[in-house]
């Protein structure tokens, strides 16, 4: 059965490209780092006195944002540029008064006949909707954002980008990825390295993941065509795998008589043999 999206929200206001995007833990709020060098907070449903707020203070795209924790909407923002700034929230995530997904409209509309049920759906979208823009009444925001501090990363030279980045609630580690092929691991609120690595000196990193424990990092370079899994506790791989450069191309690919192995080959000169179970070469 074929059961398509439905749109249940469309949340307007940037002046960019959307880059990076992260979830509050309740899902109220959503995070949006854009390449207008600002980041929006939205209000993923209708919120008392809360729809929109705008963080500033970068000079390039924001690259990364992140909240801090899963109690707060306090959050972190990363620009291009390496700059970090932590901003800290009037409210917790429990204060925020939220119309709940098909509450109390549904529970309401069961006990109702269908005249009464559809007056309660009207009163509560009509009260909560978004009435900066469809009536003349402005939301009377009650919740206010302030810069609680700014880091910078630090990188070889000026010309050196940040490229990635990705951030753990639990552990407050967040991993950067640079232009330079080098990627950083720190931790907040005090931003204090960690470690300082690098997997090239000509290929950025296009990718960066912390995992659910926030034991290992995930980093990726597509130019590079490599993914390497790190342990930063034992400063070891877990995984080291490249395939065919991105510059090159595959040009043969075959199965092997038991099906168990594919090999290919490429225009690098270069012939890899890959294990479909596990897809390691």
């Amino acid at each position: 059965m074929y059961n398509p999206f439905k749109l249940y929200k469309l949340l307007t206001g940037s002046f960019g490209n959307v880059i990076s995007l992260d979830w509050s833990s309740d899902g109220k709020l959503l995070l949006a780092g854009c390449d207008d060098a600002t980041t929006r907070v939205f209000a993923a449903d209708w919120i008392e006195g809360f729809s929109l707020y705008a963080l500033g203070s970068h000079k390039s795209a924001v690259i990364g944002c992140f909240f801090k924790d899963d109690s707060s909407a306090d959050c972190y923002t990363l620009s291009r540029d390496g700059s970090l700034n932590a901003w800290s929230c009037s409210k917790q995530l429990s204060d925020f008064n939220i119309y709940q997904r098909g509450q109390p409209l549904d529970s309401v509309e069961d006990e109702l006949d269908e005249s009464e049920a559809k007056s309660v759906h009207k009163q509560g979208y009509e009260r909560f909707k978004d009435s900066s823009v469809a009536t003349n009444e402005k939301i009377k925001m009650d919740v206010t954002y302030s810069r609680a501090g700014k880091f910078s990363v630090s990188t070889a030279s000026q010309s050196v980008d940040i490229t990635c980045a990705d951030y753990h609630r639990g552990s407050k580690l967040i991993v950067i990825g640079m232009s330079d092929g080098q990627f950083h691991l720190y931790e907040l609120p005090d931003f204090m390295q960690i470690q300082a690595l690098s997997i090239s000196s000509n290929f950025a990193i296009t990718a960066a993941k912390i995992n659910a424990s926030g034991d290992w990092i995930a980093i990726a370079s597509q130019s590079l065509g490599q993914l390497l899994v790190w342990e930063w506790q034992s400063e070891s791989y877990i995984m080291k795998q490249q395939s065919h450069a991105s510059k090159h191309v595959v040009t043969a690919a075959v199965f092997s008589p038991d099906e168990q192995f594919v090999v290919t080959g490429g225009n690098d000169s270069k012939v890899k043999l890959w294990q479909l179970k596990t897809s390691f070469c």
